[in-house]
């Protein structure tokens, strides 16, 4: 069982290499990233290059660039999402080493959902309590049954787009308490 991180990018070269490297280092290596860049330029050529022997990590260039907060290219990478789990993120966030260890090791057979808490710049990089609701959680720490994930989209002119999501795939997917999983650990850094 593997984790599929969608990055949406746009001339953010720095950034995509530290979100990279923050996966690379996974002490659990059952991870794979699909790096959707919003229009096409060369600056990412050399990226491509760096990481060509890295097999988990693979890149995609849509039509762009299309902005409004990267929904556009996230909605994409979902919607080609091959791993049974996703997590929608952005280039600039990080996770800590144990990320994916410590996600794959809460899925049961009612695993539909989960997220944990994290540090967010947005609240001067101090500890953010998520809860699964709109305004209290992160894209970048939903993780999401890529099969329910595909039969919904973000509104990609919301910048809340996220949230707004996220009630939908509770509402809809995730009818029994124990198909959503909080990890009480600070996994994630927003920025």
């Amino acid at each position: 069982m593997k984790i599929e991180f969608i990055i949406p990018t746009f001339v953010a070269i720095n950034n995509l290499i530290l979100i990279l490297q923050c996966l690379i280092v996974q002490n659990n290596k059952n991870w794979k990233a699909n790096v959707v860049i919003d229009g096409y330029t060369d600056l990412y050529d050399e990226i491509k290059e760096f990481y060509k022997n890295e097999n988990r990590i693979c890149f995609t260039h849509i039509k762009g660039p299309d902005g409004y907060f990267g929904h556009n290219a996230r909605n994409y990478g979902v919607q080609n999402a091959t791993e049974e789990w996703l997590l929608m993120t952005s280039d600039d966030n990080y996770y800590v080493p144990t990320f994916v260890d410590e996600v794959l090791k809460v899925i049961d057979n009612n695993t539909r959902f989960i997220y944990c808490d994290m540090i967010h710049n947005g609240y001067g990089y101090k500890v953010f309590e998520c809860h699964h609701s709109s305004h209290n959680i992160d894209i970048g720490n939903m993780i999401m049954k890529s099969e329910f994930a595909k039969q919904l989209k973000l509104d990609k002119k919301r910048l809340d787009a996220d949230g707004i999501m996220c009630g939908e795939y509770i509402d809809k997917f995730c009818k029994e308490e124990n198909n959503v999983k909080k990890i009480n650990s600070i996994l994630y850094v927003h920025n």
